[in-house]
Formats: C-alpha cells, structure tokens, sequence
C-alpha cells in the first residue's frame, strides 16, 4: 500500500513538472534577452518633400508584445522613438501598439523573433496610411 502511494505521488510530481508553459502567463526574463530599437511614424505629413524625411519619432506610444494571443510585455516609447524590453527567448512576438490621436498605424514588421541572450535590434515602423 505505501509503494503505491509513493508510485502515484512520483508519477503526480513527474507530471506536473513535465506540463508545458501555459502562454496565457507572463513570460519573466532575466534581463538578459529582448529587443530595443526606435520606432518612426511614416509617413510624417501629407505631403513630404525631396531631400527631408517623412519620418518621425513615434513618442510616447505603447508597444505591445504578445504570444499566442495573449499580452505578455508592453512598453511606451521614449520622447526619441526609442524603446528597450526584456523578453524571454527563443520566442516569436506579435508587436502591437497604441497611443497617437486617431492613430490605429499597420506595424513593420508585425513580428519578432527573440535568441537567448542578446538585445536584438528592431527599428520598427508605424505606418500611418497618409497618402
């Protein structure tokens, strides 16, 4: 009776130890992987003229970050466009973002792919649709 017990108690630890991670969590990282970068706003104006460029820094926005349909890691850009966020690794991330008056921009690129242990950099640009 008590080889059983044990049986079933290891076989419930095994299997809760084997689960796989539940995306619906946030991801905790240890600072170590992420990605940093600016985002632009483009085009900047109606009308851009030759030699300037249509492109401005994308202050203050939220970026989104998410896995599997769910928000796991989200930061505001700073008064330059630029941004910094650890984000575990080895993970592919669906970039969203909010923020701008009646600014719903198409996000370039729409994904990330984060590597174990580096900064990957990712300018990323907000496309307005001002044509």
């Amino acid at each position: 009776m008590i080889a059983r017990l044990a049986l079933v108690s290891s076989i419930a630890l095994f299997a809760a130890s084997c689960g796989g991670s539940n995306p619906a969590k946030p991801i905790r990282t240890t600072g170590s992987s992420g990605l940093e970068g600016k985002v632009t706003i483009s085009p900047a104006t109606n009308t851009c003229k030759a030699g300037s460029s249509c492109l401005k820094p994308a202050k203050g926005f939220t970026l989104e970050f998410s896995q599997y349909g769910h928000l796991v890691a989200r930061t505001k850009t700073g008064d330059d466009g630029s941004y910094r966020i650890n984000l575990a690794p080895k993970g592919r991330y669906v970039i969203g973002v909010k923020g701008g008056p009646g600014v719903a921009p198409t996000v370039k690129p729409p994904t990330a792919t984060v590597e174990q242990g580096e900064f990957k950099h990712l300018d990323i640009q907000l496309d307005v649709g001002i044509r």
